[in-house]
């Protein structure tokens, strides 16, 4: 069994490093990225109005953290480690998104949205840094991915603690 789930992470780790280098390959995830993304719009619109453009970027990347950081807590391994490639996914959508804040290429959801990361770097005066914010973020990325790596290759042996309790 623990065989299998490693053949089984090192596919999925295989398909993010092509996914890396091919940004939209993820389209179903990218979706699911989506539905977090304006979910943390609505989520953070009482905070003002930076924190609720800043909310979107912020729940795309934190709720597939805390859902791995949770699988680990729980030692449920494999599935902390399988998260984490969707966190690491998640912040490299995120990463795309802040490298695109002057460019305004990456079409939104309709034509009278905001762009949040040019709203927000041009109100901090930052917006000639979007390129090495967004850079930063693929860094954290790769923290992420090496986690999950690093959980899915030490931990994944513990086979007992991975079935459900019920």
């Amino acid at each position: 069994m623990v065989l299998a789930k490693r053949i089984i992470l090192g596919f999925l780790l295989l398909l993010w490093w092509y996914g890396f280098f091919h940004p939209g390959f993820f389209v179903f995830v990218d979706g699911i990225n989506l539905i977090f993304h304006e979910a943390g719009h609505v989520v953070f619109m009482p905070f003002g109005e930076i924190i609720y453009f800043l909310g979107g970027s912020v729940l795309q990347i934190v709720l597939p953290l805390g859902i791995a950081g949770c699988f680990y807590y729980k030692e449920q391994y494999f599935s902390a480690s399988f998260t984490s490639l969707w966190a690491a996914e998640s912040c490299v959508n995120v990463a795309l998104y802040i490298k695109d804040a002057r460019a305004q290429d990456i079409p939104l959801l309709n034509d009278n949205l905001t762009h949040d990361w040019n709203f927000l770097l041009g109100q901090a005066h930052w917006l000639k840094y979007d390129q090495g914010i967004g850079n930063g973020v693929i860094g954290l990325a790769f923290l992420v991915l090496g986690w999950g790596v690093w959980v899915g290759v030490t931990r994944i042996e513990d086979v007992k603690k991975e079935q459900v309790d019920y």
